[in-house]
């Protein structure tokens, strides 16, 4: 510990020394270079070597200077956020030892083939977030070290399989967020197996509206370790590399994972699946055959109702070394402690949060877990009505209630007869209503007045003074009837 603290301290001071030996701002943009003024620093390397980094970032840049007062060991160059929109020819050829180059964040809409001759250092180039519908074939010519490409954000339309051909340590590409160049991947995926041949080692395609992933693209991918295919429509992943590490397949289509869905991945030690809103179930062996995963995540898989208690595999399957996982804010409202048996020996995380449980007595083995679980603040009951939103680990273990199959059969035919008594009772009071309806045992209801009337004459029409007594002899023809005089004009 000594050793180390007094090794740490000669570091120290070595850097101290350097930086007070150094005049940093002879590397800046000052007022009579284009009025820039950028910030620059200097740090000291692992192997004692002075790293020179200069920062022009969000200096509202429209056009670089002909003349920059920086120095040519600059090795780290920000021009990021910017309203640049055109590079010169061999712009950047006066500082042949520029490492990182950002440029991100401008205006450009096209560059010159040209632009970069002379960085023949260079390592990382960074063109995210520009409006560039493409690349000339030759403009990463004699930038022979390059590892690392961000093209993210962009308005790509194609690319040409000439672009990678000259970049054979070209470790990560970033190609996300370009829609357009995902159609163009699907039917010309030439220009991305190109890079795919060489020591392309990461590669990350999220959300670039691809729908299937070409049988051949990945066949010659041989040292690919990172893969990215996040927010895309995909509904099956096939043909990706077993030489996977890292997979991200947050936000696709898949609505159910069916046994031996990642066989195929051996290597793969963290596997991303997240937002997947048209999950709904996880079956049995889903998982099986995954022998170095340590990390899965699936949160925010909000239809995700059904979590197989053997997706891990079957007991005598091989376990999973799984340390981290996560189902929150999923769907599910219970979960077999079964599920975690082959797990046991190394999960050291679970996160279980914003799920709408059923606190019953399926539910109990989550209290006496051997792991830890994370933000149990949000692990709260949902079901039953008696138990909404109470904290689940704070419960008391005898209000884990689960009613019986038998009990629930008796309460539903319970239910149905008292329903059927009610239906009859009504049936028979109708009939009886009928009855005395018909038999006129109802009771008279007196007809009430409405309103009042003053004096009213009711007078004959002509046809009543007009008519003979002839004609209702035949109504008195009884011998006792008296027969009325009939009523006469005046």
């Amino acid at each position: 510990m000594v050793m180390k603290a007094a090794t740490a301290l000669l570091t120290l001071a070595a850097v101290l020394a350097a930086s007070a030996s150094l005049e940093a701002p002879q590397l800046c943009l000052n007022s009579t270079a284009g009025g820039l003024q950028c910030r620059c620093t200097v740090s000291l390397t692992e192997l004692a070597l002075h790293q020179w980094a200069v920062d022009c970032s969000s200096r509202d840049i429209s056009a670089l200077p002909q003349a920059w007062n920086i120095s040519q060991v600059a090795q780290d160059l920000d021009l990021s956020r910017n309203k640049l929109s055109s590079l010169r020819s061999e712009q950047f050829s006066p500082w042949g030892n520029l490492e990182k180059l950002s440029l991100a964040r401008n205006e450009f809409t096209a560059l010159n083939e040209d632009a970069f001759v002379g960085l023949s250092n260079l390592r990382l180039l960074d063109l995210s977030h520009n409006s560039l519908a493409t690349l000339p074939p030759k403009i990463f010519n004699g930038l022979s070290v390059l590892s690392v490409i961000n093209l993210e954000n962009n308005r790509l339309q194609e690319l040409s399989p000439q672009l990678f051909s000259v970049t054979p340590h070209l470790n990560a590409l970033k190609l996300s967020y370009n829609p357009g160049l995902g159609k163009f991947l699907i039917q010309s995926p030439g220009f991305l197996t190109v890079a795919l041949q060489k020591n392309l080692t990461s590669l990350e395609m999220n959300s670039m509206n691809i729908d299937t992933i070409p049988n051949d693209l990945f066949n010659e991918a041989a040292h690919l370790h990172h893969l990215s295919l996040a927010d895309n429509p995909l509904k099956i992943i096939d043909f990706l590399p077993p030489t996977l590490e890292s997979l991200n397949l947050s936000g696709i289509n898949m609505t159910m994972l069916t046994a031996g869905s990642f066989i195929a991945y051996p290597n793969l030690k963290r596997l991303q699946l997240d937002r997947l809103t048209n999950l709904t179930e996880v079956e049995v062996n889903a998982f099986e055959g995954l022998t170095s995963l340590e990390v899965l995540t699936m949160e925010n898989c909000v239809q995700l109702h059904k979590f197989d208690e053997l997706a891990f595999g079957e007991p005598d399957s091989k376990a999973v070394p799984l340390r981290h996982l996560s189902l929150a804010r999923a769907g599910l409202h219970t979960l077999s402690p079964k599920t975690f048996l082959l797990l046991e020996a190394t999960l050291e995380h679970l996160n279980l949060q914003g799920n709408p449980w059923r606190c019953d007595c399926k539910l109990a083995w989550l209290r006496q877990l051997n792991f830890s679980l994370e933000d149990t603040g949000y692990l709260r009951c949902f079901y039953p009505d008696e138990h909404h939103n109470r904290l689940l680990l704070s419960m008391d273990p005898k209000d884990f209630v689960c009613t019986s199959p038998h009990t629930d059969a008796i309460n539903t035919k319970l239910i149905i007869l008292d329903v059927f008594i009610v239906l009859l009772a009504l049936g028979v009071a109708s009939s009886i209503l009928v009855i005395m309806w018909r038999r006129r045992c109802m009771p008279c209801v007196r007809r009430q007045t409405v309103g009042k009337y003053s004096h009213v004459t009711i007078e004959p029409n002509r046809a009543e003074l007009e008519w003979d007594d002839k004609d209702l002899d035949h109504i008195w023809s009884t011998p006792n009837a008296n027969r009325p005089t009939a009523p006469r004009g005046s």
